[in-house]
């Protein structure tokens, strides 16, 4: 009987705890609030995490992108709340990079002529990627990428270009010189920025 009540007690406190966390984050409605939450409070050991609808599988993730209610909501022993959602595009294409350390810009303009004129006769991408690629990265496939988190000069001209198209990307001011191919068409994603702090000790 004692061990019944004192789990009874232990369950009673761990609903009760997270009730008073819940009611604490309700009132948390920017990002600049959920930081401020999170520095006085250190013992909730929040943060803010981000889950992108278009790559984000897990079970957790996929529960928080579900509930429509705008309220926290406890899953297993911490309570989340969405605070902001941003639309962004994931995009994907292969690149070649000629760094500019290693060539003078007219030998860049020269390679990039040729790698051109190779694929156009039917070499593949992957075979040039091998062949000239300067930055170690042996594929060359960026995968699914938010568009934020690309230089600026990357996202750009990938979002204004086709699928299949060949194309060239300066960006100077890192020295970064590409030939790149656009491998898959933009996809629309959202970013939910969500605030997570424990519910139970």
């Amino acid at each position: 009987m004692k061990t019944v009540l004192l789990i009874t007690f232990a369950l009673f406190n761990l609903v009760s705890f997270g009730q008073d966390n819940t009611k604490k984050i309700k009132k948390v409605k920017t990002v600049d609030q959920a930081n401020a939450f999170i520095k006085a409070n250190p013992n909730l050991k929040g943060e803010i995490i981000q889950i992108n609808s278009g790559t984000d599988s897990s079970a957790i993730a996929k529960k928080i992108i579900e509930d429509k209610s705008g309220n926290p909501i406890i899953i297993e022993a911490y309570t989340y709340k969405v605070i902001e959602i941003k639309k962004s595009s994931l995009l994907r294409a292969s690149y070649i990079n000629l760094l500019g350390d290693k060539y003078s810009i007219h030998q860049i303009d020269s390679i990039r002529k040729v790698i051109i004129a190779k694929y156009n006769n039917g070499i593949p991408f992957s075979d040039l990627a091998k062949e000239y690629n300067t930055d170690g990265n042996p594929n060359c496939d960026l995968g699914w990428v938010p568009e934020e988190m690309l230089i600026t000069e990357f996202s750009t001209a990938i979002k204004e270009h086709k699928t299949g198209d060949l194309f060239t990307i300066d960006a100077p001011c890192n020295s970064w010189y590409y030939v790149t191919l656009k491998t898959f068409d933009d996809r629309e994603v959202k970013i939910y920025s969500v605030l997570k702090i424990k519910s139970a000790n």
